[in-house]
């Protein structure tokens, strides 16, 4: 939860909205579905978390994708924030 908020903008009411998605009633699959769909990451990964049948092994590997993120958005010295929403081209 904490490496994804970090990954996602603090913009509006998201954070708040994530934290009242992940404390219902919604079951681990579909939680680890929607936050691997909301992520930008290598669409193998992805594939690859939606083929592991165990929803523990799933939450498992998603979050060790999340911390790794995160922990590279921090050593580039990037909030998350700067990639969403992207900033207008000089256009």
């Amino acid at each position: 939860m904490t490496a994804f908020q970090a990954l996602i903008p603090a913009a509006g009411e998201v954070h708040t909205n994530l934290h009242e998605l992940m404390s219902s009633q919604m079951p681990l699959g579909p939680i680890t579905d929607i936050i691997a769909y909301t992520l930008q990451f290598d669409y193998r990964r992805k594939l690859g978390l939606l083929a592991e049948g165990s929803v523990d092994q799933r939450a498992t590997t998603l979050a060790a994708i999340l911390e790794n993120l995160a922990a590279t958005e921090a050593a580039a010295g990037n909030s998350g924030e700067s990639h969403f929403p992207p900033p207008f081209s000089l256009n």
